[in-house]
């Protein structure tokens, strides 16, 4: 029975053949969306230990007089290129023999900088030429994936004498700074295991619902070779069986290709960007048992998905029969939807009463619960839709709409579930994030960048136990550099930054007319002095002689009015306003070996600071939820069409034109996916702000972005559209009168 089950699937002719083509489609694109979900957690957690390392590795013992290398990860204030993320990292070796770099076969030598293969990219691009100007070296070797956090960081290696890195951190063996690292940092925090289990769980739901639906597809005509198997003598159990087999032969060739999928779409990994979001191919890895239990689960899945179809029907020799009048779902369908937003709010009342695990336990099965009561509810909201369409229809199209909608609710709903399921966890994802970012910073998440200076260039050094001396040659280097006109030595004071300079270099620094008093210096307004007020600045008396004109510096000290400090540390310069002088004033701070602290005027060196990393993880899941919403429409429709082609060629032979056939479809997509993703996104809402609590967050509601998520429902369910209605023309044709 099992043989001649699978010998029908494979062997029933064209129509078959589209039939099982679709099944093994929509699981594999099911199966793919499954493995890229269940790889996520472990590609950002590769990617986040790699940078853990790279910023604060384990230095090696006083007591190891093994040659080290030099590693300076925070030397070098992070800035950016081309409107990106740059950062520098300085290393240095103090002997022969020492460790190599992360991500390099060896370490740069003095002069010699090692590029990530995006920078370098950059960097021979026309545009990016004078960004070579940012390094003080040639480029000379390209970093690899143990020193990135993903393909395309900009991320610079530059070599450094050994005496210049004097505050380095020592490293004379890779694997005991990673062990050392990893003890110190084991373990992840609630706040973080809750966030993975809730879009674990957002993933997984829906592409489990999307599967399983996958290999329903063709059921009614599966139901008719089955009343033909009884005819000839199968019993019940037999055909129950060949149903199951049939399902699980299907959802196995769809699993393996759907593995193969995987496999090849993961070795684009690095060049493909989701929402921002690259990775390298070895990091979307998840465990091997994950992907076994994934091949081994969904034969499973579809033949309990074809037996539970099977117990609705009885299947005669005669044909197929229906267990009971298929009536409108009751609203008693909403109370598993009830019960799991009261068991969350229950599990968040409980809080810390419970155990860690056990909250986690409990807000996860209250999170699935809500997901699987959209499953159970949806059915529901569409009968009770049905009934209002149908009573307004005014047109044949919207009357066949509504009809349709009214005798097969719950089929309705099944063509639609997975892009409902795709609002309702996006919902949770939109909702989560502005919340959080108000939480953890005051304020919504805004992007943001330093102001520019008004001099053209301010630059601080931190001297960490360097010699003098290497401060003074910095500033003598920068005063030398092509495009930097004039360079002021400048403190910090009690009344603010002072600025030493006489009054024509003062004029070129700030780019304001500065006249200096006859004596006494000149304040900032802010100070809330008067001309002639006296002064103590740096332990000297003096007094206001004017006031500033601008407020880029609190007073300008004019020189012989009071001695200026013998080693300064900060400079403010005039520069051309240029970006290559801007790229060399940072190249030289780079090369002193001292940690500076840089600003220009130039927009493309200003620091911007890096996305949150939890926020790039989301976005990426929000595209792969909306992924999972189109592919599923366009099975359940083009399924949905094709089943149903007797019935409307039978409407078109009996004189209803095609464009009331068309708009029938497109009402029969349109409407039950426009009202169930408004009430999906309502329920999302809520239930966020139910497991926000648990955080003690309030909820911020960002309206235009769910606006945006509900508009990007419908364009998606648009785009459906416009490739199921061409399927929809051939399918009215007068050779689909005929019955199989």
């Amino acid at each position: 029975m099992i043989g001649l089950a699978v010998s029908l699937l494979v062997g029933g002719g064209r129509r078959a053949a589209v039939r099982l083509a679709l099944i093994v489609g929509g699981v594999a694109m099911g199966i793919v969306f499954l493995l890229g979900a269940l790889a996520i957690g472990p590609a950002r957690d590769r990617a986040d230990a790699r940078v853990t390392e790279r910023h604060s590795p384990a230095g090696a013992l006083p007591s190891d007089s093994r040659p080290a290398l030099l590693w300076a990860a925070f030397q070098t204030t992070p800035t950016s290129v081309d409107g990106r993320d740059l950062e520098v990292l300085e290393v240095g070796a103090t002997g022969p023999g020492a460790p190599a770099p992360l991500g390099a076969e060896r370490v740069p030598a003095p002069g010699e900088v090692f590029v990530s293969p995006a920078l370098d990219r950059l960097l021979r691009s026309d545009a990016g030429r004078v960004y070579r100007l940012r390094f003080p070296g040639r480029v000379d070797g390209t970093l690899g994936r143990a020193v990135l956090h993903d393909p395309d960081e900009l991320v610079a290696m530059v070599g450094m004498p050994s005496a210049a890195l004097d505050g380095a951190t020592r490293i004379t063996s890779w694997a005991a700074a990673g062990r050392a690292e990893a003890d110190q940092n084991g373990g992840n925090t609630f706040n973080r295991r809750l966030v993975y289990l809730l879009v674990a769980v957002a993933v997984l739901v829906p592409i489990a619902v999307f599967v399983a639906a996958s290999t329903r597809l063709g059921a009614a005509a599966r139901e008719q070779r089955f009343a033909a198997m009884r005819l000839v003598g199968a019993t019940p159990r037999q055909v129950a069986g060949g149903a199951a087999a049939e399902a699980a032969a299907a959802g196995l060739a769809g699993g393996v290709l759907g593995l193969v999928l995987a496999l090849g779409l993961r070795t684009r990994a690095a060049d493909v960007s989701i929402a921002g979001y690259s990775t390298f191919p070895a990091d979307l890895s998840p465990p091997v048992w994950q992907v076994a239990a994934v091949l081994a689960a969904t034969p499973g899945l579809a033949a309990a998905a074809a037996l539970v179809s099977m117990r609705r029907i009885a299947v005669t020799p005669l044909g197929v029969r229906r267990r009971g009048s298929a009536g409108r779902p009751s609203a008693w369908r909403l109370i598993p939807l009830g019960l799991s937003w009261a068991e969350l709010a229950v599990a968040v009342q409980l809080g810390d009463t419970l155990t860690e695990d056990g909250k986690l336990a409990a807000l996860g099965v209250g999170f699935a619960g809500a997901i699987l009561g959209i499953v159970v509810a949806g059915p529901w909201l569409v009968g009770a839709l049905a009934g209002a369409v149908a009573r307004v229809a005014r047109r044949p199209g919207t009357l066949i709409a509504g009809r349709r909608l009214q005798a097969a609710p719950t089929t309705a709903f099944r063509a639609i579930g997975g892009a409902v399921l795709g609002v309702f966890a996006a919902t949770a994802v939109l909702v989560y994030l502005p919340s959080h970012d108000h939480w953890s910073n005051g304020e919504a998440h805004v992007p943001s960048s330093v102001a520019a200076p008004v001099a053209d260039a301010y630059v601080q050094v931190f001297r960490d136990g360097a010699p003098y001396a290497r401060v003074h040659a910095l500033a003598r280097r920068l005063a030398r550099l092509p495009g930097v006109e004039d360079v002021a030595a400048a403190a910090d004071t009690r009344q603010g930054r002072a600025l030493f300079a006489g009054c024509a270099e003062a004029s070129r620094v700030l780019r304001v007319r500065v006249h200096c008093p006859a004596r006494g210096v000149l304040a900032d307004r802010s100070l809330g002095r008067r001309a002639g007020e006296p002064l103590t600045l740096r332990g000297a008396r003096t007094s206001v002689g004017g006031i500033l004109p601008t407020s880029a510096v609190s007073i300008v000290v004019p020189r012989g009015a009071v001695p200026a400090p013998p080693h300064p540390s900060v400079f403010l310069l005039a520069t051309d306003g240029s970006l290559a002088a801007a790229q060399r004033v940072r190249a030289a701070v780079t090369a002193s070996g001292l940690y500076g602290d840089v600003e220009t005027a130039a927009d493309e060196a200003r620091f911007v600071p890096a996305p949150d990393p939890l926020r790039r993880q989301a976005e990426l899941v929000l595209a792969l939820m909306l992924s999972i919403a189109g592919c599923s429409l366009v099975v359940m429709m083009v399924e949905g069409v094709l089943e149903r082609r007797r019935e409307l060629a039978i409407l078109a032979a009996a004189g209803t034109r095609p464009g009331s056939l068309r708009s029938a479809a497109a009402l029969e997509i349109l409407v039950p996916l426009g009202v169930a993703s408004v009430a999906s996104c309502v329920v999302g809402v809520l239930v966020t702000a139910t497991l926000l609590r648990v955080r003690g967050i309030g909820l911020v509601i960002p309206w235009q972005a769910l606006a945006e998520l509900l508009a990007a429902s419908a364009l998606v369910g648009a785009a459906v559209l416009a490739i199921g209605l061409p399927v929809l023309g051939r399918a009215i044709g007068a050779e689909n009168l005929r019955t199989e």
